[in-house]
């Protein structure tokens, strides 16, 4: 893969802006090692595409300010994994992505997007079995200008059509 292409990777805005230092994995063979080697020294790995990313330094404010979030944005989360049940298992407000709208995220122990296409790719792998593919997290960003005006939206009217277009 194109490391250009991760390094501006959306999955990496709150890390930068926390300046945290992220270990860059493009050899489809990484995967596999890093699920087997889940800490180095006295750090745990983590992948910065599967749900439930902690950083380490959340503070009590950070708690209230996502229970807020959770709330104010309950009724379009609902309404989005309504809209697209097939594909998204549910919908949470992110504190993942600074900039963007939304990223589509793997469960904690769902495989990755790019586990799953190398899966797709080996002889065993034809991508028709629901162990190959899993239902995605979409994460939300309740800061960014298109949520918040899809959440209004919905909120006045979740029929409204360009609400739905938006989505």
């Amino acid at each position: 893969s194109d490391m250009k292409s991760i390094t501006h990777s959306p999955f990496l805005e709150r890390a930068k802006a926390k300046n945290v230092e992220v270990l860059l994995l493009d050899d489809p063979l990484d995967e596999y090692v890093i699920q087997q080697v889940p800490e180095y020294e006295t750090f745990k790995l983590q992948s910065l595409t599967k749900e439930g990313l902690k950083f380490g330094d959340e503070s009590e404010l950070d708690e209230k300010r996502d229970k807020l979030y959770k709330e104010e944005f309950k009724a379009m989360a609902d309404w989005m994994k309504t809209s697209l049940p097939d594909k998204l298992e549910k919908v949470v407000v992110s504190n993942r992505v600074t900039e963007t709208p939304a990223v589509i995220v793997t469960g904690q122990f769902g495989h990755s997007a790019n586990m799953e296409k190398i899966m797709k790719h080996q002889a065993f792998g034809s991508g028709r079995s629901p162990m190959m593919s899993s239902k995605k997290i979409m994460e939300i960003n309740p800061r960014h200008p298109i949520i918040a005006e899809l959440n209004a939206k919905v909120a006045a009217n979740p029929e409204d059509q360009e609400a739905i277009d938006m989505a």
